[in-house]
């Protein structure tokens, strides 16, 4: 008796871990699941952005992807901090054109000088935020990116600045709407599933 009861006893221990198990496996499959799903649709986010950027004549399309990038993931999609990121992120494209101006109107000389007072203006004030709508660390960012032998050499600050801010608006809409929608339709699966229990 003594020994079934044992048996009885580790069964029922052992009923609650099958369903963890049985949940925690669901609930992999359920994150694969979505995370194909947004991976299939940022993709195509990506690439209709690229398109029409390039049926409009715009090449410097990186500018938006790099929006798309930070906000995405560093901001994880939080809308509360673009009142900041974008026109610090304005501003870091503007002082990389300021040290494009520099060195190819005035030389290396005042390029140095350009880039050691910029990066001590954007670091003083990104690590003691008082101007976030001006300067936060997407300043940064842009202004190290843009400082790349790649864009001193050559590079259309107009189309950058398009890039951006079309980007900017592209992404921001569309990733809101998707994660509105996903969030939704879980939501609804969340439901359904509770009512199944019951």
């Amino acid at each position: 008796m003594k020994r079934m009861g044992k048996e009885i006893s580790s069964n029922v221990h052992a009923i609650p871990q099958y369903f963890e198990k049985e949940y925690k496996s669901m609930e992999k499959k359920a994150n694969i699941k979505n995370g194909l799903i947004v991976a299939i649709l940022v993709t195509i986010l990506l690439m209709i952005y690229a398109i029409v950027m390039g049926k409009f004549g715009v090449t410097e399309t990186w500018a938006g992807f790099l929006f798309f990038y930070f906000w995405g993931t560093v901001r994880e999609s939080d809308p509360k901090v673009l009142q900041y990121d974008i026109p610090s992120s304005l501003v870091g494209i503007g002082l990389g054109g300021l040290i494009f101006w520099l060195l190819h109107n005035k030389g290396e000389g005042a390029y140095l000088i350009g880039v050691i007072l910029v990066i001590i203006f954007v670091l003083f004030f990104s690590q003691t935020n008082l101007i976030p709508h001006i300067v936060n660390k997407p300043t940064f960012l842009f202004f190290t990116v843009l400082t790349a032998n790649l864009f001193l050499a050559q590079a259309n600050y107009l189309q950058i600045f398009i890039s951006y801010i079309i980007g900017a608006m592209w992404f921001y809409s569309t990733l809101t709407i998707m994660t509105y929608l996903l969030t939704k339709s879980a939501k609804k699966k969340a439901a359904k599933a509770q009512e199944k229990a019951e």
